[in-house]
């Protein structure tokens, strides 16, 4: 698989996960704000972990490269996601959505970028 379309798949698939995530806890968000925004950014922490974590086993070089391109695809994909699916439904403005859950997605970039970091730091050069 191209790794373009590897690095949208994965973004799909942790939008999805999040997406589905909270269905079931859209009571929460209606009783505590602060709690659903807690635990939805838990669980995307742990899926984005994860999932950076997997797709990083596919990756044979130029890891850091790789994690700055992949942070900004997944924020991307999962930004465009949210505006065409998500805010329709929360009825909030452009700069509210990214005040409000948008500026969560950076820090995909830092664990991505992270990763790829580390594994940069790691390999041995030949």
């Amino acid at each position: 698989m191209k790794v373009w379309v590897r690095r949208v798949v994965y973004a799909i698939v942790l939008w999805a996960l999040l997406f589905v995530a909270a269905i079931p806890l859209l009571p929460l968000q209606t009783a505590d704000l602060a709690a659903f925004k807690a635990v939805m950014a838990m669980l995307g922490s742990l899926a984005g972990a994860a999932l950076a974590s997997h797709y990083f086993l596919g990756v044979q070089s130029n890891y850091l490269r790789e994690g700055i391109y992949t942070a900004i695809t997944w924020m991307a994909v999962n930004w465009l996601l949210d505006l065409v699916a998500l805010l329709p439904f929360t009825g909030q403005s452009i700069p509210q959505y990214f005040l409000q859950i948008g500026i969560e997605y950076l820090g995909m970039f830092g664990i991505l970028v992270a990763i790829g970091y580390v594994l940069e730091k790691k390999t041995p050069r030949l």
